[in-house]
């Protein structure tokens, strides 16, 4: 199934805008995990993360960043945000300039036809500023709770795809559920961007990355080296000759004045055992001995794609941790890949700033210590 990705070919129906985010071409920033990891499994707990993934996403308009993300999963005990667009439309509300996306949306657990209605409805909200970041997801007890196989995930996000556009271009769609495939059937509300909004795909394994440079307008590449997403870029490059295309990096950053990985160890703890947990059952290892992280161990994903990973490949290399002047070093050679794309490509680094488990006041001087003294030197460095 061919789709085509969407500004670059589609005609815009009338009243509808261009992107009206912050990321533009060039080198961006984002503020990216927005998950809603509950620091104890309680209503209230559950409260707190929802509320913060909303405060955070005002703060890192107030301090400048470019994009807030939201991301989704489900069956997590500990609130890992299932529900994505309700979150960027809770954030549209209280923003007015930031992107907001999805990093990652897992579009292969969605019916197509609530996913269009439902990414329209926020952009619509959100003024035009939606940008949607899409993936398969990779734990079958996601698929089968939600009465799907995995092996179904590449063309149910195809579809999820298609149905986007043609909602965008034509107003309505055609051959959905048991609707006959000639019949074109309208829907609404259209989304407010021409075209629809952006759509990056995610992804770790080959295949998945020369997905993106077929069917959408960019790639979100997840936590690897900088030699990692080279490799990735290439393999884009060769499926796409759109100068425009997008490329992004995702990080686990954390940043403090002094001791940051004893501040943030608590949080980076509690996401390391969900993950090994997470692998634990999918490989039927006993999950009571996944143990948790110390500061200097290397971090492990549960993503399977990840097994015969190159060194350059590995989680740990976006693993950034320290005072402003550390991170700036160990983001280095991310800003200096995604600061030199070429005419008018846009480069997005995504880093994570904040931690179930960490005190407010070391969340948010993670994502003011960010913007005013990581941010401004990175960009001198891509541009230098």
């Amino acid at each position: 199934m061919a789709i085509s990705p969407s500004p670059a070919s589609t005609t815009a129906a009338p009243g509808t805008v261009a992107h009206q985010g912050a990321v533009r071409p060039g080198l961006s920033f984002g503020l990216s995990g927005l998950s809603a990891h509950a620091a104890a499994p309680t209503a209230t707990g559950y409260h707190k993360a929802l509320r913060d993934v909303v405060e955070h996403a005002v703060l890192a308009e107030e301090h400048g960043f470019d994009a807030v993300w939201t991301c989704e999963h489900h069956f997590s005990a500990d609130g890992y945000l299932p529900a994505p667009l309700v979150a960027l439309a809770a954030i549209a509300e209280r923003t007015e300039r930031v992107t907001v996306g999805t990093d990652i949306l897992l579009a292969s657990m969605w019916d197509p036809v609530r996913f269009a209605e439902e990414a329209a409805v926020v952009d619509q909200l959100s003024g035009g500023r939606l940008i949607l970041g899409l993936g398969t997801g990779y734990r079958d007890v996601e698929f089968e709770g939600l009465g799907l196989r995995r092996r179904q995930r590449v063309p149910r996000l195809l579809e999820c795809l298609r149905v986007l556009r043609q909602t965008a271009t034509e107003g309505g769609v055609s051959g959905v559920g048991l609707l006959d495939g000639d019949d074109l059937v309208p829907m609404s509300p259209v989304p407010l961007q021409a075209g629809g909004p952006p759509v990056w795909i995610g992804g770790f394994v080959e295949a998945a990355v020369r997905r993106a440079g077929q069917h959408a307008d960019g790639y979100i590449a997840p936590q690897m080296g900088a030699g990692g997403l080279l490799r990735r870029i290439g393999w884009i490059r060769e499926e796409t000759s759109r100068p425009d295309v997008a490329i992004a990096q995702s990080t686990l950053t954390f940043v403090a004045a002094r001791d940051a990985g004893e501040v943030v160890a608590p949080g980076l703890r509690q996401l390391q055992s969900q993950s090994r947990g997470w692998r634990a059952v999918e490989t039927d290892r006993d999950p009571a001995a996944t143990g948790g992280w110390r500061p200097g161990q290397e971090w492990e994903s549960a993503d399977p794609g990840r097994a015969m990973a190159h060194d350059d490949e590995k989680l740990g290399h976006a693993l950034v941790i320290g005072t402003p002047d550390e991170c700036i070093e160990k983001l280095r050679p991310f800003a200096e890949v995604l600061g030199t794309l070429p005419g008018p490509a846009v480069g997005h680094l995504a880093s994570r700033l904040t931690y179930p488990a960490v005190s407010d006041a070391a969340n948010a001087e993670s994502i003011r210590l960010f913007a005013t003294e990581v941010v401004p030197a990175l960009r001198e460095l891509a541009t230098g």
